[in-house]
């Protein structure tokens, strides 16, 4: 029996939806991670606090609109609790604010990131989240990846992103030192 396929493809809705699904993965894989990590009864490796500090956070993305590839950096106070990792930019000339929401195993980090843009800046404070994955290198002071997200005309981007540890304590004095730097 013969059928008609319709050959027209919505590619802004299919790409739109291969995003989403990404971005749901990463999240789902960094729930599943914790509630994993959670039913162990020995210690995971990347448990504990070795990854709280303040990082110096950068990012490459690229837009359309001005056809150019800018740079977005923020330092970043990271929290941990045994496996689960909470993140948020200090204080900056910008006014721009990131959070992270991620999960360790083992060498790699992985979840999702939000950015609310400087109000006065370029994108008027726009709101942007996406899916982010990072390994963790030997010694603890450096995580580099990718990052996947929407841009400003709603096309999936993405794009490398890189972790630099610049102290291992967050106190009040340190966190300080950090504010307004970029």
């Amino acid at each position: 029996m013969a059928q008609h396929v319709d050959t027209h493809i919505d590619r802004p809705a299919l790409f739109h939806k291969i995003a989403a699904g990404l971005s749901l993965g990463a999240a789902a894989l960094a729930i599943s991670t914790r509630e994993a990590d959670a039913t162990q009864t020995t210690p995971p490796s990347a448990g504990g606090d070795r990854l709280a500090g303040v990082w110096q956070s950068r990012y490459v993305y690229c837009t359309s609109s001005r056809q150019a590839e800018f740079i977005g950096e923020h330092y970043v106070v990271l929290n941990q609790q045994e496996t689960h990792l909470s993140g948020q930019s200090l204080p900056n000339s910008l006014n721009s604010l990131l959070t992270f929401d991620l999960s360790v195993s083992d060498s790699t980090v992985t979840g999702t990131w939000i950015e609310q843009t400087s109000p006065t800046g370029y994108y008027k404070g726009a709101v942007y989240r996406g899916a982010i994955q990072l390994l963790i290198d030997p010694t603890g002071r450096r995580m580099t990846g990718r990052w996947l997200g929407f841009d400003k005309e709603s096309n999936i981007n993405t794009g490398d992103w890189e972790l630099t540890r610049v102290a291992a304590s967050t106190s009040k004095s340190v966190l300080r030192e950090f504010h307004f730097k970029v």
